[in-house]
C-alpha cells in the first residue's frame, strides 16, 4: 500500500495541485480518503468549538446518498477498512 506521502509525491510530481492551486500533502491526501462526501454522502459534527477536528467516529454521516458519488461503495468502504486497519 502506498503511503500518503508518496500518493502526495506522485500527484505533486505530476502537476495535479489542490483546488486552491497548492501541493498535496499527506495530511490532505488522508482528508480526501476519509471524506464521505467522494462518495455521495454528506457528513455533520465534524468539528467542535472545544476539541476543534473530531474523529471520524464522530462525524454524522448521511445514510442515504444526497449527490453522485465519484467514489463507489466498494472501493470507498475498502479503503475506510485499510485506513482503520492501519491504525489498529
Amino acid at each position: 500500500n502506498p503511503t500518503f506521502n508518496a500518493i502526495a509525491g506522485t500527484m505533486n510530481t505530476r502537476g495535479l495541485l489542490t483546488r486552491n492551486n497548492k501541493f498535496w500533502s499527506h495530511t490532505r491526501i488522508k482528508e480526501v480518503l476519509m471524506n464521505p462526501i467522494y462518495n455521495g454522502r454528506v457528513a455533520w459534527n465534524k468539528t467542535n468549538r472545544i476539541r476543534g477536528r473530531l474523529s471520524p467516529s464522530d462525524w454524522i454521516v448521511s445514510q442515504e446518498k444526497t449527490h453522485i458519488p465519484i467514489i463507489e461503495d466498494s472501493l470507498f468502504f475498502s479503503v475506510q477498512d485499510l485506513l482503520s486497519a492501519r491504525h489498529k
